[in-house]
């Protein structure tokens, strides 16, 4: 799972960034403040998109996964039904 490991890293870097945006607030320095907030908000877009897509492939994957398993139910059935008409004759 590349993105798990991806994504909680990048939530920490932004979990610091907003502690050091806390810190900077009492010490009552906006720039620093504005310049961490910056920081931890690019890498929250990030680590978003980087889920988007996890959740993007995983649906595809479901898909894949019903189309296969219905193709096989078929087959299954369809062999069934085959040796059933071949017993019976």
């Amino acid at each position: 799972m590349p993105y798990r490991c991806d994504l909680r890293s990048k939530l920490g870097i932004a979990n610091n960034s907003m502690v050091e945006a806390r810190a900077a607030v009492h010490a009552a320095n906006m720039g620093a403040v504005a310049e961490r907030v910056s920081e931890g908000l690019e890498i929250t877009l990030q680590a978003r998109e980087t889920g988007e897509s996890a959740l993007a492939e995983l649906g595809f994957r479901r898909t894949g996964l019903a189309v296969s398993v219905t193709i096989i139910l078929a087959m299954i059935a369809g062999l069934i039904l085959k040796i059933r008409e071949i017993e019976n004759r």
